[in-house]
């Protein structure tokens, strides 16, 4: 083996090394926002969030461990009220949208009936 070619190899493991170490930190940091946020905490979710493949965890035990460990853990106050808060927020804005939909339903319930009364009334034939 060349001189030139043991650069390049080590070049290349030595890129391969950052790039997991780049992963490696958004995989923990994911996990440490879900954590914080009462999130569901899975492996394919984490992978997903992180931008990497679900086999980058299985692959590096560790971050695995962490994951389950943290995962069976049964959830923190906070994290509970938050996530409450979320759920009361988006069931009020869900329903101010089903109102809006009724009304529109309302609406147009009431405009097809005009229009087969319309068409109703012009289709008969004249009375003598």
């Amino acid at each position: 083996m060349s001189v030139d070619t043991a650069d390049r190899s080590a070049a290349m493991a030595e890129g391969r090394r950052a790039d997991s170490d780049r992963r490696r930190k958004r995989v923990l940091a994911v996990i440490a926002d879900a954590t914080a946020n009462g999130e569901e905490l899975s492996a394919s979710t984490m992978a997903r969030r992180a931008g990497v493949d679900r086999s980058f965890l299985y692959r590096h035990r560790d971050l695995l461990e962490q994951l389950h460990a943290l995962a069976s853990r049964p959830p923190a106050a906070g994290a509970a009220t938050v996530s409450r808060a979320s759920i009361e927020a988006e069931l009020a804005d869900v329903k101010i949208q089903l109102a809006e939909r009724t009304d529109e339903l309302a609406a147009a319930r009431s405009a097809n009936r005009e229009l087969f009364s319309n068409l109703n009334t012009r289709a008969r034939p004249p009375v003598d």
